[in-house]
């Protein structure tokens, strides 16, 4: 049913696997999507929440809900779990995978550029496609590229690597000088080389939110000593009009 002239609809698919047959399990997942479903709820989402699905299981979940996006919606898809690289891809992985090797995850993997061409093709106000992977090799990439492209009003949150590096400390950087993220996008915490820890996500997330509602880059033609200087300080971005 259409939405009422002045009302829009927000639909989100949110995804938590972490009870892998043949791979590492995970603890996060499961928690991380019944907190989103539920902040998501509270902001007016009508939310499909699935946990722990195998390929066919998680291929037709992904199918019903592009099917129910209608034109002018605001649609969020989020994935937590494992997720992959190969031959410059990403994919999510079900839980029932056997292999990562690059024929079975062409067959029963899940490609992630393709999901989110299909629900744009879907002709939604506005996209945002949150992926929240377990990778072993990859740092985090919170810049704009990796995050948003502002045709058709897409924001693209691939955080590949969370799941292994939460709780670590970042203070090995102390000898390198580099910080495993990018700037505008960094929580105050992790600019003091401190714990990675739940708030420091929250915080990127909300710059994510504000990119999106302002259209524009965070602190755009700023020195990096004063991006640090204003977070460092307290000081947020102000709330867009």
């Amino acid at each position: 049913m259409a939405a009422k002239s002045g009302a829009r609809r927000k639909l989100a698919l949110v995804i938590g696997i972490g009870k892998y047959e043949h791979r590492d399990k995970l603890q996060n997942p499961e928690n991380d999507a019944n907190d989103i479903s539920s902040t998501l709820e509270s902001i007016g989402f009508i939310v499909t929440k699935k946990l722990h699905l195998k390929c066919a299981e998680m291929k037709h979940v992904i199918i019903d809900f592009e099917q129910s996006i209608e034109p002018g919606d605001m649609v969020l898809f989020y994935f937590a779990g494992h997720g992959i690289q190969w031959q410059d891809q990403n994919y999510l992985i079900p839980s029932d995978i056997p292999s990562s090797n690059g024929t079975a995850l062409r067959k029963s993997a899940i490609n992630a550029q393709d999901i989110l061409d299909t629900l744009s093709d879907c002709d939604p106000y506005v996209t945002i496609f949150l992926l929240d992977c377990c990778r072993n090799y990859q740092l985090r990439n919170l810049e704009a590229d990796a995050q948003i492209s502002h045709d058709g009003y897409i924001v693209k949150v691939c955080d590949f690597g969370l799941a292994q590096t939460r709780n670590e400390t970042t203070r090995q950087t102390r000898f390198t000088q580099v910080l495993p993220c990018t700037l505008q996008w960094t929580a105050p915490e992790i600019l003091l080389l401190e714990d990675y820890v739940d708030k420091s996500d929250i915080y990127s997330l909300g710059v994510v939110y504000w990119e999106l509602a302002s259209s524009k880059i965070p602190y755009d033609g700023h020195q990096d000593g004063v991006i640090r200087a204003f977070v460092l300080a307290g000081d947020r971005l102000k709330i867009p009009e």
